[in-house]
């Protein structure tokens, strides 16, 4: 009976939690970009709109692309590594990774005879290189009281119950339940892969003396890989009572584990539009607005789910399918300013969005009519998550300021900045506000020829979720080291 009601519960598990995969959290990836698009703008951070006056005004404010009187070549790379630490039923575990990517591509022409620049360039805009883990597995007395991840499946989807007629049903709170309710250790291992790479082309006009205007649209590609590895174990043998109540015993439970993966491939198109005036020589004022970004995802998932006996009994059942939906992202609202003072440029940046806006849209899957009956359920679950979004998420603020200084009489020039962006839900976990520290700095190699770099510290919270139920706090602390070259005629 026993083995019988696990296979309900498996087949259940397999039609509803990795097809109902997204969550507040996969669409606020592709709100704020964790990357930058030179190394000058590395070292500056948000406060970098309040110059911008090179290649990187084309994807932060296209109207500095006019004060670009020479041609212009710029490109760079970037070793990151993060220090990720999970935190899992007051269980922690700490893991650390590293990449190496591109970080921009780009070439600025001014117009012959105006004072007007046009510009055509690449931008890495996102990263999701990450590999972490968690777990519950503390002490038998804690895990005796977690809850299993089985009944919160089970109950948490009442169109379901008929599919669980081999489970018992309470008639006194009429559902149906499972007897693995509690007393499993739980572990999993997590890895993130992909990009989202952006491709740009614009220009900056100056419209009067001291004011320009610029405009870039912006094509965004690329992917997201996730891989969960879940597993319930019954290590500290619980389960050993029959009930007789329902017919069923735990008595050989060995464990359950539920491997995932999602492969998604990104296509998305926004704008930015700009506005720069400056006051004589030392005095510069930015507006910038990002449009919203229209995002078309395909998706591929699949899902395999064992039990295992004590008596070597093994089921297992494997499910695979696809989806479709779009993201559209809010309006961004930028602002900064620059003084140049006693050989210091000062500068100040901030950007607004009201992450409210954020949604999902057009959900389409070829994989849950066989369990729901129709196909338009995904998209009611999808509606759903747009409702969370307008309930639980909030404007959100980046704010920063920075120095740049050239040393005189030497090739050297040298930056720092600090900067914080606020946490775009209502509540959230501990330190969620994201905090980034810079210093970079250039020399010039030769003519015209500069070596650019930045180092960036990082750090923030963020709540996971996993199976609709679970979750699990990740603290980030990643590092950046970024070398680039720019070259102007």
């Amino acid at each position: 009976m026993k083995h019988i009601l696990l296979i309900a519960v498996l087949i259940f598990i397999s039609s509803v939690s990795l097809t109902k995969a997204q969550y507040i959290e996969d669409a606020l990836r592709y709100v704020n970009s964790n990357t930058f698009p030179n190394q000058r703008a590395a070292g500056l951070g948000v406060s970098y709109i309040g110059i911008s006056d090179d290649f990187a005004s084309l994807f932060i404010n296209p109207a500095g692309l006019s004060l670009v009187a020479n041609d212009e070549f710029s490109m760079g790379l970037n070793l990151s590594r993060n220090t990720a630490t999970t935190n899992f039923t007051t269980n922690s575990l700490t893991e650390s990774s590293s990449y190496f990517q591109p970080t921009h591509l780009g070439f600025v022409a001014p117009i012959v005879g105006t004072k007007s620049s046009v510009a055509i360039g690449y931008m890495l805009e996102n990263t999701f290189n990450s590999l972490y883990q968690y777990s519950n597995n503390t002490d038998s007395a804690r895990i005796a009281t977690t809850p299993s991840i089985v009944p919160q499946l089970v109950t948490g989807n009442p169109e379901f119950a008929n599919a669980l007629a081999l489970a018992y049903f309470d008639s006194t709170n009429q559902r149906y339940g499972t007897p693995l309710l509690r007393g499993m250790v739980q572990q999993g291992d997590i890895r993130e892969r992909g990009a989202i790479h952006a491709i740009s082309g614009g220009g900056g006009w100056s419209i009067a003396e001291n004011v320009s205007l610029g405009l870039s649209i912006v094509g965004k590609f690329g992917s997201y890989s996730y891989a969960n590895s879940f597993l319930e174990r019954d290590a500290y043998n619980i389960h050993t009572v029959y009930d007789p109540n329902i017919g069923a015993t735990t008595t050989d439970i060995r464990q359950i584990g539920i491997n995932q993966t999602i492969d998604q491939s990104i296509l998305g198109i926004g704008a930015v539009l700009g506005l720069q005036s400056r006051y004589g020589e030392n005095v510069r004022f930015n507006l910038t607005v990002k449009t919203p970004t229209y995002y078309s995802i395909e998706e591929d998932w699949s899902q395999e789910f064992t039990s295992e006996f004590d008596n070597n009994d093994r089921f297992s059942r494997n499910s695979l399918g696809k989806n479709s939906y779009n993201i559209t992202t809010p309006f961004v609202f930028g602002a900064g300013i620059s003084v140049h003072v006693l050989g210091i440029t000062f500068t100040a940046g901030g950007e607004y969005v009201d992450v409210t806006q954020l949604e999902f849209g057009d959900a389409a899957t070829d994989g849950l009519d066989q369990f729901l009956g129709s196909k338009s359920s995904f998209s009611r679950y999808i509606e759903a998550k747009n409702l969370e979004i307008r309930r639980q998420l909030v404007n959100q603020t980046t704010w920063g300021f920075g120095a740049e200084y050239a040393v005189p009489a030497s090739p050297f020039v040298v930056r720092a900045s600090m900067q914080s962006t606020s946490s775009p839900y209502t509540l959230d976990v501990p330190g969620a506000a994201m905090s980034v520290f810079a210093l970079g700095g250039a020399v010039e190699i030769a003519p015209n020829v500069r070596l650019e770099g930045a180092v960036r510290f990082l750090s923030f919270a963020e709540r996971r979720s996993f199976f609709d139920t679970f979750s699990y706090t990740l603290n980030n602390t990643p590092k950046q080291i970024t070398l680039g070259l720019s070259y102007r005629n």
